[in-house]
């Protein structure tokens, strides 16, 4: 992945739905839901805040039509402004 940010931003890449519950039941298409506001951290910025919380491999939760979407090798990620980060997924 070529893309850095900069300052208060991250650049995350959207979760891939798991198929199979736990028990390993195979779900349909239809069952599986994504959560497209939850997303994986691929990069940080440098910026002061955005360091003491987040670190690359955090999943995320971001508020609606506030991420940038970008191509890098035929892959979709989002840049997505500190401000706009809602919480981390544990």
């Amino acid at each position: 992945m070529s893309i850095k940010p900069i300052g208060e931003r991250v650049v995350a890449k959207a979760i891939k739905a798991e198929e199979k519950t736990a028990g390993g039941i195979i779900l349909t298409t239809s069952s599986v839901k994504l959560n497209p506001n939850t997303v994986e951290v691929v990069a940080v910025g440098l910026g002061e805040k955005v360091t003491k919380e987040i670190k690359v491999g955090d999943k995320i939760i971001f508020t609606g039509y506030s991420a940038t979407k970008v191509q890098d090798n035929n892959e979709e990620f989002l840049i997505i402004d500190f401000e706009n980060i809602l919480g981390k997924v544990e």
